[in-house]
């Protein structure tokens, strides 16, 4: 048995050699997708200089010589190219349009005039308690201030997401170099499972909770998914959909093919002996977690890239395994930045067992004299999908040690909510 940080260094050896390759798409397929390498700004942003508000564009030294009035030598708006403005007087303007050449240095904001004639002559005049607090450069978006042409418009290793693509788009970027997506397969194994919805549920059968689980959660981090189904034990210690299914992986190159169930040390847990008879190497097996303490990783090294994780069939000793585990090795894969650790005190005192990191399901508290709280919930076996339901934060403690006080900092790792 190896501890957490041990499995976690194994994964990243392995990632190493099994970076996503890169792909470019265009920008209505690049959500959520990770950048493979920084994208730069090939313009300034904004492209000229422009208007900010629906008013004049005047020379402030004019205005301050006639007074506040001039009159309306033109009309420009939003589209309009940069035009050169000659003589005394002001530009009426709409936002966006370009500044005017010609000295044109300061936007006065329509509601800060009035329409006026002077000898027969449309003339602005503005208004004698905002005169005196019109300055220089005021109200135009100067040409480069949002962004600089060579300056960095994303950086690699960070997801792709909706202001990220407002920025692109507005930069004339149409398309991105992203990491391919890891190609994944599922395969749940137990005599004892059943899918819902593919029949009454029979006798000394339980439902397929964790194969649901890994499948969305998969998706939702943005790998290609592949359900496989169920894999029976048909003969003590073996299965041969599973070694069937394990093949075709290798075959077709997947990146990952993850197993519930079947690697405990039970008679009936087939996978290790499996990897063996398929010319695989077992990386670890058995981590010192809890829940989770049965995970398995294997590769295949003469047979391609694919590696095998056994994760154990309980649902939160699944949900435990995804987390803390699988998303970290995909991390790597795609060479996303990984999240900045969180820390806590805890609420009131919990144990747990000496030598194993845990993992607790707990909720936030409003903060005291300052400190961020949390709280484990009850109903923490591995079994108890409820206590799930209602965390908001894994609270992780470390190997050492059994009983953790009230006010002990601790590392907590949010648990997203919602598809907002």
């Amino acid at each position: 048995m190896i501890t957490a940080g041990r499995a976690l260094e194994i994964l990243q050896s392995l990632s190493s050699a099994r970076r996503m390759g890169v792909e470019k798409v265009p920008l209505n397929q690049a959500i959520g997708r990770v950048l493979a390498e920084p994208v730069v700004a090939q313009e300034d942003l904004p492209a000229f200089d422009n208007s900010a508000m629906d008013g004049f564009a005047i020379r402030w030294e004019e205005l301050q010589a006639h007074g506040g009035v001039l009159p309306v030598l033109r009309r420009l708006i939003a589209g309009d190219t940069t035009p050169t403005v000659n003589g005394v007087g002001a530009v009426e303007i709409m936002t966006g349009a370009p500044v005017p050449v010609g000295g044109f240095d300061t936007i006065v904001k329509v509601e800060d005039t009035e329409s006026i004639r002077v000898d027969g002559v449309p003339c602005i005049r503005v208004l004698s308690q905002v005169l005196n607090s019109v300055r220089v450069g005021d109200h135009i978006r100067k040409r480069g201030t949002d962004f600089r042409e060579g300056t960095s418009a994303g950086r690699s290793g960070k997801r792709i997401d909706p202001a990220a693509l407002m920025a692109f788009a507005a930069l004339g970027i149409h398309e991105v170099p992203v990491r391919a997506r890891p190609r994944v397969r599922v395969l749940s194994t137990g005599n004892e499972l059943q899918d819902p919805g593919s029949a009454p549920l029979r006798e000394g059968m339980i439902w397929n909770a964790t194969g649901t689980f890994l499948l969305e959660s998969l998706r939702a981090f943005g790998a290609e998914v592949e359900y496989l189904g169920i894999a029976g034990d048909e003969t003590e210690g073996r299965s041969r959909v599973f070694e069937a299914e394990l093949d075709r992986a290798l075959k077709d190159r997947v990146d990952v093919l993850i197993t519930t169930g079947a690697v405990s040390m039970g008679v009936h847990d087939f996978i290790p002996r499996a990897v063996a008879g398929s010319q695989g190497s077992i990386a670890f097996h058995r981590i010192s977690i809890r829940p989770g303490k049965p995970l398995l990783v294997a590769e295949f090294r003469d047979r391609g890239p694919t590696i095998l994780i056994g994760i154990p069939g309980n649902p939160i000793s699944s949900a435990v395994s995804f987390e803390f585990f699988v998303k970290p090795y995909l991390r790597d894969l795609l060479s996303l930045h990984s999240p900045d650790p969180e820390w806590a005190v805890l609420s009131a005192p919990v144990e747990k067992p000496e030598g194993l990191r845990s993992f607790l399901r707990g909720r936030w508290l409003p903060e005291r004299d300052g400190s961020r709280r949390v709280d484990a919930l009850p109903g923490q076996a591995s079994f108890m999908i409820h206590s799930l339901l209602d965390a908001d934060v894994w609270i992780e403690l470390p190997e050492e040690g059994s009983a953790f006080s009230e006010g002990c900092r601790v590392r907590v790792h949010p648990i997203p909510r919602g598809l907002a």
